[in-house]
């Protein structure tokens, strides 16, 4: 605990930002999320699992409001301002007052758990999708080229996502945001583009590949031609890429793109049938 809150006072007093910072807030899903995660991870298991349930943009606008009211505008203004320095009383404050508020924040959007039902749960879902088998243009049941009523009938709904620069979005699964990422194309299409699994991925290959695994077992395990073959990726021409440790050695991440969004595209149509 100790070590919890003296990490989140020196989040505070890093935390001033040019610009507004409820808008700062929303833009970065991820740190937004991870923070949030952080606290709750630590202080209120129970609600942990009911994450992505969380409107990131709502969740900003009241913590923030909290922040404001129980602070003041004074001190609120100079926590977020670029040069602003905090005495040690007032960051301790600033942490606590903060702490309430996102604990409060995330409980008036996920209230009480759902009563149990036959169907399967998100938290369900979404343990089932991490121990799946990577195979070629699908992993757990979800296939790039899905529609985006697919993604949510795998691995359950999520509020955790973002915008793309082409008008896209990116969906967020997993306490840290970035477990498991999904892209999905603009409208009208709105198809799975590309899915990423970080390390903690618990599933494997059709041959019994998985995370951690060395890079030359990885290629024995997994069937079908490779476009691209470097020290720290081996992308195959289904579009499935490993990414292994600066080393080269052990599996860190898998990533499933089609064509059109994979950044191996080049390599893929010259290598590939």
């Amino acid at each position: 605990m100790r070590a919890f809150i003296s990490a989140s006072l020196v989040l505070v007093a890093a935390m001033g930002e040019a610009g507004d910072p409820i808008a700062n807030c929303q833009r970065e899903v991820q740190g937004t999320k991870i923070r949030m995660t952080a606290t709750i991870g630590v202080l209120r298991k129970d609600l942990l699992t009911r994450l992505n349930e969380v409107d990131i943009a709502k969740y900003c606008q009241c913590v923030h409001r909290a922040l404001r009211e129980e602070l003041g505008d004074a001190l609120y203004e100079r926590s977020h301002a670029v040069e602003s320095e905090l005495t040690t009383s007032e960051l301790m404050k600033h942490y606590e007052t903060n702490t309430k508020a996102e604990i409060r924040c995330v409980e008036e959007q996920v209230g009480k758990p759902p009563q149990s039902t036959s169907a399967r749960s998100p938290e369900d879902l979404y343990r089932r999708f991490m121990r799946a088998t990577v195979t070629s243009r699908t992993v757990g049941g979800l296939r790039l080229g899905d529609g985006k009523d697919a993604l949510f009938k795998v691995l359950g709904p999520t509020k955790t996502f973002e915008r793309t620069p082409d008008g896209g979005e990116r969906f967020f699964y997993g306490s840290n945001a970035n477990e498991v990422v999904v892209s999905i194309s603009p409208a009208p299409r709105q198809t799975v583009r590309q899915i990423a699994l970080n390390y903690r991925f618990q599933g494997q290959t059709p041959g019994g590949g998985r995370m951690g695994d060395r890079r030359e077992k990885i290629k024995q395990t997994y069937p079908g031609k490779l476009a691209a073959d470097f020290p720290q990726y081996a992308v195959y021409c289904d579009g499935t890429a490993f990414l292994f440790s600066a080393s080269g050695t052990r599996l860190q991440e898998i990533r499933l793109s089609a064509l059109d969004s994979d950044p191996f595209k080049n390599d893929r149509l010259r290598n590939c049938p």
